[in-house]
């Protein structure tokens, strides 16, 4: 920093000590010069002005050196400008107090002019350092956070809305240890009834991970549009696709980095899942009925290890309401300040208690939790997390992949009027004749079906008009679901409370005794809100002979 530049401030309560400092500093060059004459007028002129050096008499009426100091130091804004003491006092515990409480350096009164300027050319130097250092990682703060976000947008945060010709619910997030991450995800459909997922961890962290995850990304995408054309249809494979972006990330990888994937097609006409898994964590499957279980197969290498590797596929059945997630090894190796492990077990819990809740509920509530389990440790690993469900409402389009489908179904659509229950009530009694169901079995399904289905008729559109309901039954070998579609008011029955006691009186508002009867009859209730329609899925599970009355 040039002499005729620096804005230098001269404190002390002496006049002809400051006009002894301030005439030595011009003959130093030194002409942007300031004085104070006490420790308060000091402050007041820091705060409202800009100084690059502070020379700081010890020794002042009020607040003296060392109050003003802490003072400073103490200050975001004026904590960086170096402060140089002076005082007539030799102690060296002065020195030593000085030091500890922020000074850049000490001079000793009278003053030497070798010390001095030695000493404030010094101090200015250092701080033309520091502000350069600043100004250069403040440059690079923005950059990476521009690097951040460029990769977060590459990531889709907004997915495919569920319909019957699209009947998948899928929710994603990417959450980086640091500010560029090396995770990477996406979900998408590769053609009408062809969905394309898959989630990767490159190996390695900062901007050469976040470089090659966008490389992955870009080339899966890639492969997947113009690859999957080319084929015969019996061709058109997770394993095609891998190979084809294995080899091209194989291609000047010169810092050997690596990526697991999970890579997989799901047939949304019959619910079959194609997948490779090179490397990857295995993901979960949590079924309908609440059961968990891995999506299991031969492990196989990471894409660009060997350039030749031949990748197998493999493939699991999803059945209307399962939900797939896959994970990044960065939510169980999430670790708390104790050095403890997030961990399988505490996942599997979470999946548990989660059971019935859509894909966006799943995803932010285990990112919430992971959040509270670690606390204040520093972030080891990106979080990535992608959950699927196959949805479980009516008029999906499912019937192909449904076990309940294959052994009977039927689909109505009533009036808002309660004398068409008996319609419903006739469809049930069919299905139960032709399928077998017990005799138990019929009555709790014939009183769930007739609570919900009222309830929906008498207080879903209070301003009354004329409306539809559509119910589906559908009758398989281990169980029977029922789904209640309507654009009512909104209503989750598993919200319900009940009554200690029956009350008194004409019927009160819905979701009261007779929904409580209900989630006691059935396995399982889920309930969505979509498109301002009610999406109801009754699910009771077929006992064995031995176990129906």
């Amino acid at each position: 920093m040039k002499a005729d530049n620096a804005a230098l401030l001269v404190v002390d309560d002496n006049e002809d000590n400051r006009y002894t400092l301030t005439r030595r500093l011009n003959r130093e060059g030194y002409r942007n010069l300031s004085t104070a004459n006490d420790g308060r007028a000091a402050l007041d002129m820091l705060r409202a002005g800009k100084f690059d050096l502070v020379l700081l008499d010890i020794m002042m009426p009020e607040l003296n050196g060392y109050e003003v100091l802490e003072q400073l130091k103490a200050d975001a804004q004026l904590r960086d400008i170096p402060v140089i003491m002076i005082s007539a006092l030799e102690e060296i515990d002065s020195v030593i107090r000085c030091v500890e409480l922020g000074a850049e350096d000490y001079l000793s009164k009278p003053f030497n002019p070798t010390l001095l300027r030695a000493r404030v050319g010094a101090s200015l130097e250092k701080k033309r350092l520091r502000d350069a250092v600043r100004e250069s990682l403040a440059r690079l703060e923005h950059e990476i956070e521009g690097a951040r976000k460029a990769q977060l947008n590459m990531l889709p945060s907004r997915f495919p809305a569920v319909s019957a010709q699209q009947p998948v619910q899928v929710h994603a997030l990417m959450d980086p240890a640091r500010e560029v991450g090396g995770d990477l995800y996406d979900a998408f459909f590769a053609s009408d009834g062809l969905f394309c997922l898959l989630v990767g961890d490159v190996s390695g962290k900062g901007a050469a991970a976040g470089m090659f995850m966008a490389r992955t990304r870009s080339l899966v995408r890639m492969a997947v549009a113009e690859l999957l054309p080319r084929l015969a249809p019996h061709e058109r494979t997770p394993a095609q696709v891998a190979e084809a972006v294995n080899r091209e990330l194989c291609q000047d990888n010169r810092e050997r980095m690596f990526v697991t994937l999970f890579l997989g097609f799901l047939d949304v006409r019959d619910g079959m899942l194609a997948y490779i898994n090179a490397g990857h964590p295995l993901p979960c499957l949590r079924r309908l009925s609440g059961e968990l279980e891995q999506v299991a197969g031969k492990p196989q290498a990471p894409l660009a290890v060997r350039a030749g590797t031949r990748y197998q596929n493999q493939a699991v059945q999803l059945q209307p309401g399962d939900m797939l997630l896959v994970c990044t090894d960065g939510v169980v190796e999430a670790m708390n300040e104790a050095g403890e492990l997030y961990g399988a077990a505490r996942l599997e819990a979470l999946l548990h208690a989660t059971g019935g809740e859509p894909p966006q509920a799943l995803v932010e509530a285990l990112k919430c939790d992971i959040d509270a389990f670690t606390g204040g440790a520093p972030k080891a690993d990106d979080v990535t997390l992608l959950a699927l469900r196959l949805w479980p409402g009516c008029g999906t389009g499912q019937d192909a992949m449904s076990e309940s489908a294959r052994a009977g179904e039927i689909e109505l659509v009533i009036g808002n009027e309660l004398a068409q229950m008996a319609r419903v009530s006739e469809a049930m009694d069919r299905l139960a004749a032709e399928h077998g169901l017990a005799p138990k079995l019929l009555v709790q399904l014939q009183v769930a079906l007739d609570e919900m289905v009222s309830n929906v008729i008498k207080y879903a559109w209070p301003e009354g008009g004329s409306h539809t309901v559509q119910v589906r039954i559908a009758v398989g070998l281990s169980q029977v679901q029922i789904d209640i579609c309507d654009d009512g008011l909104p209503f989750d029955p598993r919200e319900a409370t009940a009554p200690r006691a029956m009350p008194a009186g004409p019927r009160p508002r819905p979701g009261g005794l007779g929904v409580h009867m209900v989630r006691q009859f059935v396995d399982r209730l889920a309930y969505e809100r979509i498109d301002n329609t009610n999406h109801l899925t009754i699910i009771k599970l077929r006992r064995t002979d031995a176990t129906q009355p």
